[in-house]
């Protein structure tokens, strides 16, 4: 990552901190704080990956509409899991992180394919994984900073 990207992803990560902290203002739950960050986080992460991985910008409501649809999947694929080994945590935790990145993985490789290009499975499941990876590190601290700088003034 150049100088020139950091230059425009930092100030776009102080802009979901402030539209988060907006959220947070109107009394949102604090779930619903975390699927919209994640959301906008893993469309960032979908512009920049594929213009990384493929050499071409996917227009932005491909990459919106992937991000929302991806993390929709993700939760219900998630769900699914949890709710089938309920009991067996050991196995649901990495049984719902791969089945998360491959219905991902899938996701994107379909919708840059309706936009006319095409996506290999090792790339798209990179992309998948750089989105989930996205969700703990990048989103979860900015909802945490968030409502803990925010919450108590």
């Amino acid at each position: 990552m150049t100088l020139g990207h950091l230059i425009v992803v930092v100030p776009l990560l102080l802009v979901i901190a402030g539209f988060i902290w907006l959220l947070n203002l109107m009394h949102t739950p604090e779930p619903i704080l975390s699927f919209v960050c994640a959301i906008l986080v893993g469309f960032l992460v979908l512009l920049y990956a594929v213009k990384l991985f493929m050499g071409y910008s996917p227009h932005p409501a491909i990459a919106a509409t992937a991000s929302f649809t991806g993390h929709v999947y993700m939760t219900l694929a998630s769900f699914a899991v949890g709710f089938l080994f309920y009991e067996h945590m050991k196995i649901a935790y990495p049984l719902c992180l791969l089945t998360s990145i491959f219905v991902q993985g899938w996701l994107y490789r379909s919708l840059i394919r309706a936009g006319g290009r095409t996506l290999g499975w090792g790339k798209a499941i990179l992309i998948a994984l750089l989105s989930v990876a996205g969700d703990f590190f990048v989103s979860s601290p900015i909802v945490a900073w968030v409502l803990g700088e925010f919450s108590n003034k």
